[in-house]
């Protein structure tokens, strides 16, 4: 397993559209980072350069993970596609719903040999995100930054705030219905407690700005990412 690869990252998505929206992960990718990306179900992500999975993710090995499959959407006609994406058709009709077995975190950080410290860390996967992040093996690995999806589900923003600050000494801020968090690393293994010098330096920093775009003035909110480049979240 090697030690240290901070300009490597891991993305899991509950669906390959969910892997060619991940902005802040392609953002890495085109700065020269690599990583991994893993989604339940096969789709067209041929943009990006990770290093591609076809399973699901969850916390442990086998857990069931439910999601829709809209692998034969594109046989239908584009206004249909798009009366039953915007709900004027069934939608499960497009992409019915299917239970697959998961792969644990620790299995799939395992089989990808996976660095000890990794510079970043997406998840988005339909309600998995806190067991990934309840399972995920703190003891071998360490993430200095983190998206996590949790769609503004109160008992997992709690849980997940709570796992990450006063367990791991990560400071957290919240976006629109996800959490992002920096977190100082120890000999490759995430820290407990707070290491203040480490968590300065590694501070998620949010700042206003204007932004003109077809003419448009847009106010957003960006990030500061794990190489110190920002990634804009459109507010």
């Amino acid at each position: 397993m090697p030690v240290s690869a901070p300009s490597y990252f891991i993305d899991i998505g509950s669906s390959a559209e969910s892997l060619r929206t991940s902005r802040r992960a392609h953002h890495l990718e085109r700065k020269g980072w690599t990583g991994i990306c893993a989604a339940p179900l096969s789709g067209d992500i041929r943009h990006r350069s990770c290093k591609k999975f076809v399973l699901p993710v969850s916390g442990e090995d086998l857990d069931q993970v439910t999601v829709e499959d809209c692998t034969h959407a594109t046989s239908l006609g584009v206004v249909e596609l798009f009366r039953q994406l915007l709900g004027f058709g069934q939608r499960s009709a497009v992409c019915p719903e299917v239970t697959l077995p998961a792969v644990g975190i620790s299995t799939l950080l395992d089989r990808v040999a996976a660095p000890q410290v990794i510079g970043y860390a997406s998840l988005e996967m339909r309600g998995h995100e806190l067991a990934i992040l309840r399972h995920f093996p703190f003891a071998q690995h360490c993430v200095r930054a983190w998206t996590i999806r949790h769609d503004h589900d109160s008992e997992a923003m709690l849980a997940m705030r709570n796992l990450l600050e006063v367990s791991h000494g990560c400071r957290v801020h919240e976006g629109d219905g996800e959490l992002w968090a920096r977190c100082p690393c120890k000999a490759g293994a995430q820290g407990g407690g707070t290491d203040h010098a480490e968590s300065r330096a590694s501070l998620t920093q949010a700042v206003d700005m204007e932004k003109v775009s077809k003419g448009l003035m847009r106010k957003e909110k960006v990030t500061l990412l794990p190489d110190g480049d920002v990634a804009p979240t459109v507010m």
